[in-house]
């Protein structure tokens, strides 16, 4: 019987699955790999037939959804711990890769593997300090209360139990965003693995970019309008941790709050004509101060120059994506996606 299930998504193609898979079968761990496609284009079917023999393929001819696929090759899997993998993640030359995740599932239920973006262009060097400040934030909420109620769903493990306690996947457009409140709901022990890492391979085009960021934003609205009340309970009950998770994954609103509650009377004179632009640079420091230390402990590396880009433009622009979506979710309560299917 197979230790750990692996389950991949594909629709249509993947330019990363060969490799994926064929690290994954070099793997000493006693496995069985799924690879769920939609919609195979003739590059996938050749993959299909290469690994046909030590890989199981299932192919619909339409769109079942990311969900609705995921739930039903879980349900033909024999092991008690799933592995999620996208298709556009690459895991290490580490046999013992797989090893490292069955060890952390003896003591967690739900585990976040740590993604570290390939850097291609200074799009994707954001995009890496984007991601580490996410795993920091995770980071933080594991180490301190042992659970966690968001996720990069790109690669995490949870015990089957545990999986199917919560009814798996939901089908939203945020599915991982989704089964990551579930079990911090439910109470389950989740654990960030910073010593266990895949390489993430992300849009390097701003027009990729801006069509996956309307639907993270969009689902990640849809998300809070779901669970905003366990959502708040966890902020109220855990702000020492809350909040500095949230700033760290938008440091703009860093900036906003400490231009407000920072008292006029510090800037003396021709200071206060200055006022704005002193906090700016002076919270800037401190806050890059501070997320070197902690990203580098979990991992990480830290580039000053991609770090002030990330601070004064990317967060900003993500803080706008989610400006446009809380009006279209709560305000025009349009929740669709021309380019999406859950």
């Amino acid at each position: 019987m197979a230790e750990i299930s692996i389950f991949i998504p594909v629709y249509k193609e993947s330019e990363f699955l060969e490799k994926l898979l064929k690290r994954l079968i070099n793997q000493g761990t006693n496995k069985e790999i799924f690879v769920v496609v939609d919609e195979p284009t003739k590059k996938t079917a050749e993959i299909i037939k290469k690994f046909k023999h030590c890989v199981k393929f299932v192919v619909s001819s339409g769109r079942m959804g990311k969900a609705n696929a995921l739930n039903h090759v879980a349900s033909l899997s024999k092991s008690e711990l799933f592995l999620f993998l996208d298709a556009d993640v690459e895991i290490p030359y580490d046999k013992n890769f797989l090893q490292k995740i069955l060890d952390r599932a003896r003591y967690a239920d739900f585990i976040d593997i740590r993604k570290e973006v390939v850097k291609k262009n200074f799009l994707t060097r954001l995009v890496y300090v984007e991601f580490s400040a996410f795993g920091l934030g995770v980071w933080m909420m594991s180490r301190t209360i042992k659970k966690f109620p968001v996720i990069n769903g790109s690669a995490f493990a949870i015990k089957r139990k545990v999986f199917e306690k919560i009814g798996g996947f939901t089908s939203v457009v945020s599915e991982d965003l989704d089964i990551a409140t579930k079990v911090f709901v439910e109470g389950y022990t989740s654990e960030y693995a910073n010593d266990i890492k895949v390489m993430s391979y992300v849009p390097d085009t701003w027009r990729e970019w801006f069509m996956q960021r309307k639907r993270w934003s969009v689902g990640a609205m849809v998300w809070i309008k779901r669970w905003y009340k366990d959502l708040i309970k966890s902020v109220v009950r855990h702000p020492q941790i809350s909040f500095p998770a949230i700033f760290f994954t938008f440091p703009s609103i860093f900036f906003i709050f400490a231009n407000l509650f920072i008292p006029a009377m510090f800037f003396p004179g021709l200071l206060n004509l200055y006022r704005t632009i002193i906090v700016l640079f002076v919270t800037f420091i401190m806050f890059s101060i501070v997320f070197y230390v902690f990203v580098r402990r979990i991992g990480f590396k830290f580039k000053i120059n991609d770090f002030f880009f990330f601070y004064f433009f990317y967060s900003i622009l993500t803080l706008a994506f989610m400006v446009y979506a809380f009006i279209k979710v709560f305000v025009v309560k349009d929740t669709s996606l021309s380019d999406w299917r859950i």
